[in-house]
C-alpha cells in the first residue's frame, strides 16, 4: 500500500535577487539566516532596494512535498494563502507539479500570501527575508482533519512558527497521525526559529519520531559537541530515525540503531549555481527512501543525489513536475 505523505508548511513565493555583502550589511541582514519583516510596508521598501528579482515558488515544506512529487511520489501540502497574485499562482504552480494542495478558502487579499526575498551573494550563498503575510494566522483550524487520519508520514516546518498558533497545530496534528502509528518529522528550518520558540519547539520535538536538521541547528538543541557524529548520536537517543547535514561535509542519517556517513557529491565550481533548497532537496530524498523501504545507505545518498541536482539551477523547486526526478530514486530500486 503506497504511503501517505502530508506536508504542513507556509505557502512562500521566494524572490531571488543577486546581491554583494554590503547589501546586507546596509539592511541589517544577518547572513545565511532569516530576517523577519513586520509589515507588508517594510516588504515594499526592501523590494524596492532590491532592483530586479525573480518570483519562484518556494517555501521549505512545499519544496520537500514539490520534491516528493518530482521523486514520483503522491505528495499532499496543508497551507493557508490570501486571495491575492502570489496566492493564486502558487496553488497553481503546486498543483501543476503534482502537489495535492489542501487549502482552507483564500483570506482576503490585504492579508498578503507569504513572500521571502532571497539574498544570493557571490559566493552563492543565500541569506533569507520573511514576510509572513497570512500565515500569521495559519492554525489547526485550517488543517485537513481528514487528510490527517489518513496521513502515514506528516512533515512539519519550522517555518510555520511565524504564527503564534502553529505549537498548538502541530503537536494535535502530531496526535493524530501517531494515533494510527504513522510517523511525524520535523525540520526547524532556521535557528532563529528556534531561539524565539524554545519551550513550544521543546514540546513538539517530544512527539515527534523523525528530525531533520543541519550541524549549526543540532548545535543549538543539543549544545556544543566535538564531532557531527557526536549530535547524531545525541539524535539517535530520542528520535526513531533522522537526518544531520554538514554541508560539503556530507551527513550523517540513521534509522533504529544504525547510523551511516554520506559523503556530499561533489560539485565544481562552475555548476554550484544556488544553494537554496538544497536541505529540503536532501530531506525529501531521504524521506522518500525511507518510505520505499530503501537501505539506510540508500535512503542518504538518494538526498545528497536529489541535493546536487538542486545546486545546479536558481531556485529551490525541482526543474520539473512529477516524476522529473524519477531516474534518481531508481538507481537504488532492487
Amino acid at each position: 500500500m503506497i504511503k501517505v505523505l502530508t506536508v504542513i508548511g507556509n505557502a512562500c513565493t521566494d524572490l531571488l535577487a543577486s546581491v554583494d555583502e554590503g547589501f546586507l550589511v546596509e539592511n541589517h541582514i544577518r547572513k545565511y539566516f532569516c530576517t523577519h519583516l513586520q509589515s507588508a510596508e517594510d516588504l515594499a521598501i526592501l523590494k524596492s532596494k532590491m532592483g530586479h528579482f525573480q518570483p519562484i515558488m518556494g517555501g521549505a515544506g512545499a519544496n520537500v512535498a514539490h520534491v516528493m512529487s518530482a521523486l514520483g511520489h503522491t505528495s499532499h501540502f496543508i497551507s493557508k494563502i490570501a486571495a491575492d497574485p502570489e496566492g493564486v499562482a502558487f496553488k497553481t504552480h503546486m498543483e501543476l507539479n503534482g502537489v495535492a494542495c489542501r487549502f482552507p478558502p483564500p483570506a482576503p487579499a490585504v492579508f498578503g500570501s507569504p513572500q521571502v526575498p532571497t539574498l544570493i551573494t557571490p559566493d552563492g550563498e543565500r541569506s533569507f527575508v520573511s514576510f509572513v503575510g497570512v500565515a500569521r494566522s495559519f492554525c489547526f483550524a485550517d488543517y485537513d482533519m481528514n487528510l490527517l487520519q489518513k496521513t502515514d508520514y506528516l512533515y512539519l516546518d519550522g517555518y510555520c512558527f511565524s504564527s503564534p498558533h502553529t505549537a498548538d497545530g502541530f503537536i494535535k496534528a502530531a496526535e493524530i497521525v501517531r494515533a494510527r502509528n504513522g510517523h511525524v518529522i520535523f525540520n526547524v528550518g532556521d535557528i532563529s526559529i528556534y531561539e524565539s520558540n524554545q519551550d513550544k519547539v521543546q514540546s513538539l520535538l517530544k512527539i515527534c519520531d523523525g528530525l531533520i536538521c543541519n550541524k549549526a541547528e543540532a548545535e543549538v538543541f543539543f549544545g556544543q559537541c566535538q564531532t557531527t557524529q557526536d549530535y547524531a548520536e545525541k539524535m539517535m537517543s530520542q528520535f526513531l530515525f533522522g537526518a544531520i547535514t554538514d554541508g560539503q561535509n556530507g551527513s550523517i542519517v540513521f534509522n533504529h540503531d544504525q547510523s551511516v556517513h554520506i559523503p556530499a557529491i561533489p560539485i565544481s565550481p562552475s555548476d554550484l549555481v544556488d544553494t537554496n533548497g538544497a536541505g529540503d532537496h536532501f530531506a525529501a530524498g531521504f524521506i522518500y527512501g525511507l518510505i520505499n523501504q530503501y537501505a539506510l545507505k540508500d535512503c542518504g545518498e538518494l538526498g545528497a543525489l536529489c541535493a546536487a541536482d538542486c545546486l545546479t539551477h536558481i531556485g529551490a523547486r525541482p526543474m520539473g513536475g512529477h516524476g522529473s526526478l524519477k531516474h534518481l530514486a531508481e538507481r537504488f530500486k532492487k
